[in-house]
C-alpha cells in the first residue's frame, strides 16, 4: 500500500491506498488512517527558528499506533514521512504567517491590558482608596485584570456613615462603579456564584461611597 495525503482548509488526512487490476479493470481501495490539523506537522517555535526537514515524533507515534491497531493497513513509513515532509514544506509559509500573527495579537492584547491598568491608575490616582488600588494591582499581576477582589473589610472598616468626598472624586467613583457592575452583573454571568457575591459587595461599596 502507498500513502496519499489529502489536503483540506484546516488540516490534512492520511490514506493508505491500494490499486489492483481485476478482470482488466483497476480496483481502488483507500483506507483513511486519520486526520490531523496543520500545526501537527511542526515543532514548537518552528515559525521562529525555521523549517525543520522532518516530522515531529509525536505525529509519527500517532500514525504508527493507528496502523498497528488496524491489520488492513500496511503502509511504507518511509513513503509516509517523505510525503508529509513535502506537504509540510508547501504549507510552511501559510503556517508561519498565521503563527506570527497569533504571536502579534497576543502581544498587542498584553500591551492593551497594561495600558488599561495604567489608564485606571492615572484616572483614580487622586482618590484616597489605596487598598482598592493595591487589589487592582494584585489582580493585574496575576493576569486577572478583569477582576477586582473587594473584601467586606474594605468597606466595613469605617462606620456606616457615607464617606466625604468632592464632586470630582464622586464622578470618578461613579465610573469605577459602572465598570465593576458591568463586569460582574448577574445577567452577564449566569449561575456564577463568585460574580453574584462580587455584585453584592459592589452595591455595598456604592452605598458606602454615597453615589
Amino acid at each position: 500500500m502507498f500513502c496519499k495525503i489529502r489536503k483540506g482548509k484546516w488540516g490534512y488526512s492520511i490514506y493508505a491506498c491500494d490499486r489492483k487490476r481485476v478482470n482488466g479493470k483497476v480496483v481502488s481501495n483507500d483506507i483513511k488512517v486519520d486526520s490531523y490539523a496543520w500545526h501537527s506537522l511542526y515543532e514548537d517555535n518552528e515559525e521562529i527558528n525555521g523549517l525543520i526537514d522532518d516530522i515531529p515524533v509525536i505525529l509519527m507515534r500517532s500514525i504508527t499506533g493507528k496502523c498497528i491497531r488496524d491489520e488492513d493497513l500496511n503502509l511504507d513509513f518511509d513513503d509516509v514521512v517523505e510525503k508529509l515532509i513535502k506537504v509540510k514544506k508547501e504549507y510552511y509559509p501559510t503556517y508561519k504567517a498565521m503563527m506570527l500573527k497569533i504571536r502579534d495579537d497576543i502581544k498587542k492584547e498584553e500591551e492593551n491590558k497594561l495600558l488599561e491598568y495604567e489608564n485606571f491608575k492615572n484616572e483614580y490616582s487622586s482618590l484616597h482608596y489605596k487598598e482598592l488600588m493595591e487589589k487592582y494591582q494584585e489582580g493585574y499581576d496575576r493576569g486577572l485584570l478583569d477582576g477586582i477582589k473587594v473584601e467586606d473589610k474594605f468597606f466595613n472598616r469605617s462606620s456606616d456613615k457615607k464617606l466625604e468626598m468632592n464632586d470630582s472624586e464622586k464622578k470618578l467613583l461613579k465610573k469605577l462603579y459602572k465598570r465593576m457592575a458591568m463586569q460582574y452583573h448577574p445577567d452577564r454571568n449566569t449561575n456564577n456564584k463568585e460574580c453574584t457575591e462580587m455584585m453584592i459587595l459592589i452595591n455595598k461599596l456604592k452605598e458606602q461611597w454615597g453615589i
